[in-house]
Order: C-alpha cells, then sequence, then structure tokens
C-alpha cells in the first residue's frame, strides 16, 4: 500500500497508474516448471501463487494439528476446514490472536462454522470439534473444561506415581550395588591386615635369626673398587668404568640444571621449607646453641632461611658449584660426603640433623648408617627431618621419582618409619606434604572419587620427624653398634 510519506510525490495518481497497467497486462504464458516443481516438493502440500513461499508440512491426524507451530496449524486448518490457505489479512490476524492467548479449538470451531466449502477430511477433526463445541459451550463449557482438567490431573498424577515406582526401583538396585561394594571394600581391608600381620611376623623371624647368618653389610667400598661421588645425593657410592661429563659446552653444572628444570626455583622451595620452621625453634639443644646439620645442602635454601630465623647451621655437599653458590651466600658449607660429616661429629654434639631429598639417593646399608650416626650425633632431645618423595602418590611413585637418574628407590612411609625407631628414636612420624592442588582434583562426591584423588593427587612427598630419647638407654645403644657391625 503506498502512503503520503513523500509529499513531492502524487501517491493517488502513481497508484493508479499502476492499476490501469496492471489491468491492460496479458496472462503471462503457463510456466513449463510447474509439474517438475510440485514433484519435487515430495508430498509437501502448498499452494502456489502468493503461498508458494511459506507451504506448510501436511499433518497425519487431529492431534497432530494441535501439536504444530502457530504458521503450519493455521495453513492445515485453512486447508481442512475451508479448502485453502489463509489470505495476508486472514492470516496476519488470526496469528495475533493465537499470539495474544486465542485457544486453537476456539479457533477451529469460528472456521468451522463459517460454511464455507470444507477440505479434505483429517482423521479425528470431526471428534475433536465435537469435543470443542462442550468446552466452549455458553452455559456448560466451563464444567467441561474443569472435568477434562481434573481427568488430566489423574493421569498426571498415575505418570508421577508410575516415574516414583521406577526411582524407587532404581535407588534399590544402586544401594544393593553400594552395599556390595563396601563388601569388596572390606574384604580388601582385611586382606591388607592379614599381609601386614605377616609382615610383621616375618620381621620378628628375621630378627630372630642368629647374627652370623645374617650378612654384614657393606658400610664403604673396599680398597680395590673404585667410588665415584654421587653428587646429587652428597655419598660415596661404588661405581665402575668412566664418569660422564658434569657439565654441558656452556659450563653448566647437570645436575643444578636439573634441579632448576624439575625441582623449582629457590623462591618456591624456601616458601615451601617454612612449614618446618615450628619443628626447628622447638628443639631444644638449638634453642642451647648446638648447630643444626643439613646433610646435602644443595642450593642453600635450607641453611639462607635458617640464617634469617637467627639459627646456628652448616651444610655439607658433593656438588662443586652448589658449594660454590653457598659461600657465595655467605653460607657455611663444605665439600664433603654427608655419612663422613656425620662420622666425623662428636657424640651428642649437634642439635639437630635434616636431609631434604637426600635418603631417597642412598641404598639400605647407607640409610641405616645414617640413621644410626645421626642419633649418635645428635644431643638428648635433639631432633631428626628427612624430607623424601611420597610413594603413596602413584604418580609420583611410578613416574616423577624417577626424573632424577641418581634416585636409587622410593621409600615407603612405614618403612622409613620402621627404620627409624629401629635405630633408638621415638616419637617418630612421617607428615605428608605437598599435595596436588584442588584444581587438578575429581569433584565428585563418591567414594571412587575420593581414592582417586587420594592415591593421584595426593601428598607428593613427605618429612619424616624423629626425636632422640633424653634419657639414652647405653645398653640399647651398645647392642645397635654390634648389629650394625
Amino acid at each position: 500500500m503506498l502512503r503520503h510519506n513523500n509529499p513531492h510525490l502524487d501517491t493517488r495518481r502513481l497508484g493508479k497508474y499502476i492499476r490501469q497497467r496492471s489491468e491492460a497486462a496479458e496472462t503471462p504464458p503457463a510456466w513449463p516448471g510447474e509439474a517438475r516443481w510440485r514433484e519435487s516438493l515430495q508430498g509437501r502440500a502448498v499452494e502456489l501463487g502468493a503461498s508458494r513461499q511459506r507451504g506448510s508440512f501436511p499433518v497425519a491426524d487431529y492431534a497432530a494439528l494441535l501439536g504444530r507451530p502457530d504458521s503450519d496449524f493455521l495453513d492445515n486448518a485453512y486447508r481442512h476446514l475451508v479448502g485453502r490457505l489463509p489470505d495476508d489479512e486472514e492470516r496476519h490476524h488470526d496469528l495475533a490472536q493465537l499470539m495474544a492467548g486465542l485457544p486453537r479449538e476456539r479457533l477451529l470451531l469460528r472456521l468451522a462454522s463459517r460454511g464455507e466449502h470444507g477440505g479434505d477430511e483429517l482423521p479425528g477433526l470431526a471428534r475433536g470439534l465435537s469435543r470443542a463445541r462442550w468446552m466452549y459451550h455458553p452455559r456448560i463449557g466451563r464444567g467441561v473444561r474443569w472435568l477434562l482438567g481434573a481427568l488430566r490431573l489423574d493421569r498426571l498424577r498415575e505418570r508421577l506415581d508410575q516415574t516414583a515406582r521406577l526411582q524407587d526401583t532404581r535407588y534399590q538396585a544402586l544401594l544393593e550395588m553400594l552395599r556390595e561394594q563396601g563388601e569388596r571394600i572390606n574384604a580388601l581391608e582385611d586382606e591388607q591386615r592379614r599381609l601386614m600381620a605377616d609382615s610383621r611376623r616375618l620381621c620378628q623371624r628375621l630378627d630372630a635369626l642368629p647374627a652370623d647368618d645374617a650378612p654384614p653389610p657393606s658400610m664403604a667400598p673396599r680398597p680395590s673398587e673404585p667410588a665415584v661421588h654421587a653428587e646429587a645425593a652428597g655419598v660415596t657410592v661404588p661405581s665402575g668404568g668412566r664418569k660422564p661429563p658434569q657439565q654441558d659446552a656452556t659450563g653448566q653444572d647437570f645436575y643444578r640444571a636439573l634441579e632448576a628444570r624439575f625441582r623449582g626455583a629457590p623462591s618456591a622451595i624456601t616458601a615451601l621449607m617454612r612449614e618446618h620452621l615450628p619443628e626447628v625453634h622447638s628443639t631444644v639443644p638449638l634453642a642451647e646453641g648446638l648447630p643444626l646439620l643439613d646433610l646435602g645442602c644443595g642450593r642453600g635454601e635450607w641453611l639462607a632461611l635458617l640464617r634469617q630465623e637467627g639459627i646456628a647451621a652448616r651444610g655439607v655437599d658433593l656438588n662443586a658449584a652448589n658449594i660454590r653458590a653457598g659461600r657465595e651466600q655467605g653460607l657455611e658449607v663444605r665439600y664433603q660426603d654427608a655419612l663422613a660429616a656425620l662420622c666425623d661429629s662428636a657424640d651428642a654434639s649437634l642439635g639437630m640433623v635434616s636431609a631434604f631429598h637426600l635418603v631417597e639417593h642412598l641404598d639400605h646399608d647407607q640409610l641405616r648408617l645414617l640413621l644410626h650416626e645421626a642419633h649418635r650425633a645428635l644431643a638428648p632431645g635433639g631432633r631428626l627431618l628427612l624430607e623424601t618423595p611420597n610413594p603413596q602418590n602413584l604418580i609420583v611413585g611410578s613416574c616423577n621419582f624417577y626424573l632424577d637418574p641418581t634416585h636409587v628407590r622410593p621409600l615407603p612411609p612405614d618403612f622409613l618409619v620402621f627404620l627409624a625407631e629401629f635405630a633408638g628414636f621415638e616419637g617418630v612420624a612421617a607428615r605428608p606434604l605437598h599435595p596436588v592442588g584442588e584444581q587438578h582434583h575429581l569433584h565428585e562426591e563418591s567414594e571412587t572419587a575420593r581414592r582417586l584423588n587420594h592415591y593421584l593427587y595426593g601428598p607428593q612427598d613427605y618429612a619424616l620427624l624423629a626425636t632422640r630419647p633424653a634419657a639414652l638407654d647405653s645398653q640399647a645403644l651398645r647392642t645397635g653398634q654390634e648389629q650394625d657391625a
């Protein structure tokens, strides 16, 4: 429709001219592709001409008619009740009423009451129109609608009851599965307790064996065997053949480069070590002025932190680059074997002995000798602090532990606690450290997720804390020395 939106344009004259030209135009020839176009729709029922662009899909029955979108519903309703598609005015008017909330049954009743020539019969349409007449009868329509709504509520209630019974059945099945899993877990725990009891009995039998049957421990390499300093561990270990170069082409030390890559920046390591300061400050011999000896002091983060806290401490290491770096910081460090430093210490001359990530570099005999000498060199009430990777974390025990080629074997916490107690320490405890961040955990409330978070993302390290008894039993000490000899 032409509107008067241009004051310089005579719209009435232009409209009259357009109508004249349209009436004088000849009828266009038949379109040869009409039949092919109809066949290409594959049964899609549309009218040609003005409705060509809005063809609707046919419906199979009355229920499908009510379930179609407004546009398709309107086209199909006109087709089956009036025998044609709605024109533009009818279409816009009826769509507006449907969008305003007019029930579809009332629109069907209005189309059926026009008395125009009807279209093809739709299954269920006559029965649906009959029900709609009762629903919207001027006198009894409200009651009929209320009754039908009540019937629908009954059906809905039946469906809800059926769904509740189904959910209850599923819940019972889940409870049964949980009971079975609980029984399996209990059986595994019983088996674990049985194996631990067998292990304790085996250890008791081994302890009861005569001393002559036990193989003599190797305290040091024989004079005829070549020895090489394991710079990472700070101890002397036997080796044969030539050593690989310890520096690259630029002069960078191998083990310092390895620590920089996988252990972390010194500032991050210092932040983690601060959690051990309460044990340091509560150690009585340190407060009385006895020094702390750090074995395998590495880059000196622990010694620098102790200097800030006013604790007298010295360290030993067999990495020359670490010794140079420590002396540049003004730290008291010495190029010396860890076991040799302990053996050179006088009885009860140390307030504390610490070793961070050292014991995993030792074999069994060296580890037992280290614990024995630390017990001898510590003053009564002195403490031993050992930090090492936690093999209870499966990722650490199976992968990350072997990033350092100088590691010998992982040390389970219970085994290291046993060795410290066997060496004469008391108050021995293994404290878990450095769990994986929460962002990597499985965020599920299930037993499986809890166990996976514990074994995969739990503590990556642990610290062994042990104290030399205040009243030393000399007879027990002599017995331990005879067993280790």
